[in-house]
């Protein structure tokens, strides 16, 4: 179980993220929806680790550590010098995981891109590049996956292979949000959380 509690994100005078308590169990694709400023990316870099946070996060009762998590960003910080499959296999080679190139090629496989390993990334569009982003955190095999924004450059077809993608990590046993304004990928999540400045308004 992935538990937070009265998790809480401020910047400055401004609160982004009320206090929230939450339980993810693993499994599950929990989709987060609100309008821009709601606290969606603030709850996902707050369970990151990437933005300052009171309040506790835990893990299968443990703290929980960068290692366990795989991010996808809003706009995908890709390094553009490099290979569709460069950006996932060398993260993965300065972790010591073994055959990096071929877990990048099968995560690039999983989300429609087999074809496009050796493209750079300024040769590919905005929705390819953001399933590189997403295949990059595939690749990890985290027990936390944190997607933020990840389809709202995709056409159908391609927002089918992300979801499915992410509901797989679910059924491996990963904890997986996935922040989005896309209402009908929302509906297709097994639950549904909605932020409205900074507060939970609605949990399906």
């Amino acid at each position: 179980m992935l538990r937070l509690t009265d998790l809480t994100v401020s910047y400055g005078e401004r609160t982004a993220l009320a206090p929230l308590s939450l339980e993810v169990p693993s499994g599950q694709l929990v989709a987060v929806t609100g309008p821009s400023g709601s606290g969606k990316t603030s709850l996902l870099l707050a369970i990151a680790g990437r933005v300052p946070a009171r309040g506790e996060i835990v893990l299968d009762d443990r703290a929980l550590r960068p290692s366990d998590i795989a991010l996808v960003p809003q706009g995908n910080h890709l390094a553009r010098v490099l290979t569709a499959s460069e950006n996932i296999a060398l993260p993965l080679a300065a972790t010591g995981t073994a055959d990096p190139v071929r877990i990048a090629d099968a995560a690039l496989h999983t989300v429609g891109l087999g074809e496009s390993g050796n493209h750079l990334v300024e040769e590919l569009s905005g929705g390819q590049q953001q399933r590189v982003a997403v295949a990059r955190a595939l690749a990890r095999s985290a027990a936390v996956v944190l997607a933020d924004d990840c389809t709202s450059d995709l056409d159908g077809a391609n927002r089918e292979k992300v979801l499915a993608a992410l509901r797989a990590e679910a059924r491996r046993g990963a904890h997986v949000l996935c922040a989005t304004n896309d209402l009908d990928a929302a509906a297709e999540c097994d639950a549904h959380l909605a932020l409205d400045e900074g507060v939970v308004s609605r949990v399906r």
